[in-house]
């Protein structure tokens, strides 16, 4: 920074050269991470019923409705819980992968 600003550059060429790329990781490792939390907490408020209204298909409204059709949709309801802890885990993967770039 020192070194651009003794040849003159200007406060806009610091900005968009120097500190904003320095900037871009973080900012995507934390939406990433908030994107990982809004897909658990809208299962979680969809599988309580106070999510999404029902007709719309959602994991929180599949999950809730394989625990009341009975024991056959049981194993549908393990497996949509399985593929939404995927989805979280693979996000958070690749926000590590960026954090270590």
């Amino acid at each position: 920074m020192e070194a651009a600003r003794g040849l003159g550059a200007s406060n806009m060429r610091l900005m968009f050269r120097h500190i904003l790329p320095q900037c871009v990781a973080p900012f995507l490792i934390l939406a990433t991470t908030h994107l990982g939390v809004a897909i658990i907490i809208e299962a979680s408020l969809g599988f309580l019923g106070v999510g999404i209204p029902p007709p719309t298909p959602t994991w929180g409204n599949m999950l809730s409705d394989a625990l009341n059709s009975g024991a056959y949709y049981l194993a549908s309801a393990v497996i949509g819980v399985l593929l939404a802890a995927v989805s979280v885990a693979h996000i958070r993967t690749q926000s590590a992968g960026i954090a270590t770039q």
